[in-house]
């Protein structure tokens, strides 16, 4: 039987700086079992306990137990969707010791049901969970005893229940059943995903015990913010067995700060203040270090812990001769925000550890990005993903879980909301980071431009009720929620503010632009239709031939295979891919091919999208283009596959979103060359040299132009010519252009840039010369070539990224890349004129 080649390692590590587990907390997940309510014979189901790792969910249970193979492999997902059906039973066995039982109270916790659970202690009835992006407290003392204490969650199948919550509303709303359930959307399949309709523990089960005193919350809130120095307070909640005075202590750093409470019996709203002198600012990645203090708040025996930066942020929206602004300004500097949207890093959580994150997390800050959109469809994510962006300065755009859908406006659905809302606002009010609190993805869009209305024959009667249950979600609860305790954070209804099609979304808030892809416009379209803050934009590309071996036979490997379109979830996916591709470029005839020119396509597509909106700064002030990554291996709008490795996309962002960068285009027959510095930083006295070289190296044209300064949060436009003069004559299809920014001796920045569309180029056959050298932790990898070799793609089927790839090897210029791997590796080379060979 076929094992999965896991994306991840089959832990979760929860918990973080933020919320530390209280000092008496027993973590109850080792010794877990599971097995099938009703046994399956045919299915391979017996009526036998399992064993199982906590946190855990069915699938992956399955799985580790050699139940069901590979999932990811081949078309394996469409044969496992009947596990969706099945209701499951966990349980686990623990004793207590006398030091537990004999304290005044033992709560047990559950980081994360789901979704549809009963929870029996030693048989008793303690808990009926319906909402899987909220906690569960349970007071147990009364039914806990030494020994063998039975623990046993009966899970639901949440397609069953989503198929009678329909029942009973007795009418379809817009998404699908999904939209009864409080768990992530995408478990039902998405355009980039599978449908694993999963259930279980998604995070850790704990046994917390206290006596007189217990920290519930620690809410720092910031005061006043200056140079000379900086008002904070500590705001505990805390749980009191009986009434006490006790001294409560706010420690920031090394400096403590304590007040004496007469506390009263039950819940405590208490203030510590502390002032912080020469305060250090946190700030996002590219204009300073993300300081961070750590916090600890101290009653009695009850200690937690947390870290907070000291930042001012605000959305800006002011009205200007266009329309209206929409920036975010951080300690009072505006900031162009450059990043992606990122979904979840697996389809199965329990599969994400914290080097997971960090490895991910990592991948943005490599690439230059500052900000990333937690979109939602997915899921809000754990503690130890903000503490690193925390560390990193990058900055959060955070949806609430809502998304591409209608929801129901019954009572226990909207009181289930707003618990979820304010345990997730509270939870992550102390990160820096947290920049945007968004209520929902496309809801509102989708409500009034895609067909919505018609499509599911809503009368006006159902029409009006459908939208006030929207209001009150997302205009009441959702904003109340962050307003209450989200320490000041802005909140946005709905993204985007409008349809692409309305005149507005280019004049004001934030814009998802789908005119290229799904309207088919072209890619110099971005440059056309440039928005206030571009939001969510994309286009599809294959995953390395790799990741593709991965999950396929060689039989498989085509571009309509039926295993291929199992992995590709886009009903138009690869009819779009190669109708862009025949536009610009020679389209190949193998497959294998095909795959490298799709991730060269999307790249070039995506790099017009950023620049047209980073050479228009400040009118512009952010792009985030979807996505990051992907849950599995599949062809996507990704820029890093399903098994981590990078696509040209991402290699082409990382140069893209530089904070200084040379970002040229060529508009109505002249060749423009902007210069862009996000930086706070001003450069006095630059100069731009731009030099014209054929294909073979000798060099056409040459000149330099002085730049008196370079200004810190800027995009100006600094050169300006026919392409004509540049060429000198020779055709277009003959040469390129680099162009070298430099301050003093220091380079800030250089490009390469062609006069004519690849396809045009009339590319010379080249032979790549080749070094390699191992090292402690990876390879050294040098290439050289005499002439001109366009998007050299280094490739391995070993684990790990290249720190350039895709690249142009210009003649005679050797380039150095390294390949961080801990396994043995061999590498192939290939660039785009070995594309045109049999076409």
């Amino acid at each position: 039987m076929k094992t999965l080649k896991p994306l991840f390692i089959f832990v979760l590590l929860w918990g973080s700086i933020n919320f530390m587990k209280a000092q008496n907390s027993i973590i109850l997940n080792q010794g877990w079992r599971f097995k099938a309510a009703l046994p399956n014979l045919e299915k391979g189901l017996k009526d036998e306990w399992l064993p199982m790792t906590c946190p855990g969910i069915v699938h992956t249970a399955l799985l580790q137990q050699g139940i069901i193979p590979d999932i990811f492999y081949r078309d394996n997902e469409t044969k496992y969707q009947w596990l969706e059906n099945e209701d499951w039973v966990f349980e686990n066995t623990f004793d207590a010791d006398s030091v537990t039982l004999g304290k005044e109270h033992i709560e047990l916790i559950f980081k994360g049901l789901d979704t549809y659970a009963d929870v029996f202690l030693n048989s008793e009835l303690i808990l009926k969970a319906d909402n899987d992006f909220r906690s569960w407290n349970v007071d147990v003392k009364p039914f806990l005893k030494a020994k063998g204490n039975i623990l046993r969650i009966y899970f639901y199948s949440a397609v069953r229940r989503d198929l009678v919550a329909r029942e009973t509303l007795g009418y379809e709303l817009p998404g699908g059943n999904r939209v009864f359930s409080r768990k992530p959307q995408f478990h039902y399949g998405w355009d980039w995903g599978p449908r694993f309709v999963s259930c279980g523990l998604s995070g850790n089960v704990e046994l917390t015990t206290w006596n007189d005193t217990n920290i519930k919350s620690l809410h720092i809130k910031q005061l006043l913010l200056n140079d000379a120095f900086a008002k904070i307070s500590g705001n505990f909640e805390i749980e009191c067995h009986e009434e006490i005075t006790q001294e409560v202590s706010l420690m920031v750093d090394n400096q403590s700060f304590k007040e004496t409470f007469l506390l009263k019996k039950g819940k405590n709203n208490v203030t510590v203040n502390a002032e912080i002198a020469n305060p250090k600012r946190w700030w996002s990645k590219g204009l300073g270090e993300a300081y961070l203090y750590n916090v600890v708040g101290k009653v009695g025996e009850s200690t937690q812990k947390t870290h907070i930066g000291l930042r001012t942020i605000e959305l800006v929206q002011e009205k200007d001769a266009k329309g209206k602004t929409f920036y975010f300004k951080l300690n009072g500097v505006p900031v162009f925000m450059k990043g992606a949207n990122y979904i979840p890093l697996s389809i199965f959580q329990d599969q994400v550890t914290e080097e997971t994150y960090r490895t991910m997390i990592g991948n943005a800050t490599a690439a230059n990005m500052n900000m990333l959109r937690v979109w939602g469809g997915g899921r809000y994510e754990d503690d130890i993903f903000y503490d690193i962006c925390d560390e990193q300065g990058i900055m959060v755009w955070q949806d609430f879980m809502f998304a591409c859908a209608m929801y129901p406006g019954d009572a226990p659905f909207l009181e289930s909301v707003k618990k979820e809302a304010e345990e997730q606002v509270t939870r992550l009010h102390n990160h820096p980071c947290i920049a945007l609190w968004c209520g929902n993805n496309e809801n509102n869009e989708a409500w009034h431009n895609w067909g919505w209305q018609q499509q599911f024959l809503l009368n006006p009667k159902r029409k009006e009720q459908i939208w006030s249950d929207y209001q009150r979600v997302f205009n009441g609860i959702l904003p109340e929620a962050v307003a209450q305790f989200g320490s000041n954070i802005p909140y946005w209804e709905s993204s985007p503010s409008y349809g692409r099609y309305n005149p507005k979304s280019d004049l004001e808030g934030d814009n998802h632009y789908w005119g290229v892809w799904h309207d088919e416009e072209p890619f110099a379209k971005y440059n056309e239709r440039v928005p206030r803050f571009m939001s969510e934009y994309g286009f599809q590309s294959f995953p390395h031939w790799s990741t593709i071996k991965g999950f396929t036979e060689e039989s498989d490997r085509d571009l309509e295979t039926p295993i291929m379109t199992v992995h590709q979830k886009h009903p138009r996916g690869n009819t779009l891919m190669r109708k862009y591709m025949d536009r610009d470029y020679h389209v190949p005839k193998s497959f294998e091919q095909f795959v490298y020119v799709s991730q060269i396509v999307q790249a070039e597509g995506m790099r017009t999208g950023i620049e047209a909106h980073r050479r228009n700064r400040p009118y512009c002030m952010g792009t985030l283009y979807w996505q990051l990554n992907d849950v599995w291996p599949v062809a996507s709008w990704s820029g890093i596959d399903g098994s981590g490795k990078w696509k040209a996309l991402h290699y082409f962002a990382k140069e893209s979103f530089q904070d200084v960068a040379i970002l040229p285009i060529e508009e109505k027959g002249l060749v423009k060359v902007f210069v862009v510095n996000d930086k706070q930083t001003t450069y006095e006295n630059c100069q731009l040299d731009l030099e014209v070289f054929d294909f073979y190296g000798k060099k056409v044209f040459g000149e330099s132009h002085k730049i008196r300064d370079i200004k810190g949060g800027s995009s100006t436009m600094e050169f300006q010519s026919f392409p004509q003069r540049l060429s000198q004559g020779m055709r277009l299809t003959n040469v390129y252009v680099q162009f070298t920014l430099k301050h003093g001796e220091e380079i800030l920045a250089s490009r390469t840039y062609y006069l004519a569309k690849p396809k045009e180029l009339n590319l010379p056959e080249a032979t790549i010369s080749k070094k390699i050298a191992s090292y402690n932790g990876g390879y050294k990898i040098t290439l050289t070539s005499d002439r001109l070799t366009k998007n050299v793609y280094l490739q391995t089927d070993a684990k790990g990224n290249f720190t350039n790839n895709f690249f142009d090897l210009l003649p005679n210029q050797p380039v150095e890349i390294s390949f961080v791997t801990s396994e043995k590796a061999t590498f192939q080379v290939t660039h785009l004129a070995e594309t045109y060979k049999g076409n």
